[in-house]
């Protein structure tokens, strides 16, 4: 029962976000605190959106039968990222920016459970972490009040499973 309850609370995001902006296909939302994870489609790519809670979420994507769009955006409203982890199938990919030393960025992948070193530039699962105000310009540092950290999914990590995972951490909670 609590998780059909979870699932309809995701499906009501859901359906609250689809005034923001067309609602993705075939994409089911689950997540613990109602209203933190949602999807919108806007111009042809798929934002997911982290906005309120308690700064420390999960949550999980489900898409149907249809392939995943052909770009899925995470949108993450947090004053600082102390922890982004976006796993699908056995591999999850570890972000998260610095609060001090120039708030450098830092990527990880574990695969099947074991952990890599950092990833770089060239890697398939590489993502830019780009931090932008409340009107979506670039902004260096944190992103101020209303910002937000943006980064596109590596479709290397999309290519098999059907199941998208999110976790995340603001280190200002």
């Amino acid at each position: 029962m609590r998780r059909f309850l979870t699932l309809f609370a995701g499906v009501c995001c859901l359906h609250a976000q689809a005034s923001f902006g067309a609602q993705p296909a075939a994409l089911q939302i689950e997540c613990k605190e109602a209203g933190t994870l949602s999807a919108t489609i806007e111009g042809g790519k798929t934002v997911l959106a982290i906005k309120g809670g308690s700064g420390i979420g999960r949550g999980t994507v489900r898409r149907g039968v249809e392939p995943w769009p052909q770009e899925v955006v995470v949108r993450a409203y947090l004053g600082g990222l102390e922890h982004l982890a976006i796993s699908c199938g056995g591999v999850t990919l570890s972000a998260s920016v610095l609060s001090h030393s120039g708030n450098r960025r830092l990527l990880h992948l574990k695969k099947d459970g074991k952990e890599g070193p950092p990833l770089e530039k060239g890697s398939p699962y590489w993502m830019e972490i780009q931090t932008l105000d409340a009107a979506g310009k670039p902004v260096k540092g944190l992103p101020p009040k209303g910002g937000r950290f943006e980064m596109a999914v590596p479709k290397a990590l999309l290519a098999e499973a059907r199941e998208l995972g999110l976790e995340w951490i603001d280190f200002y909670r």
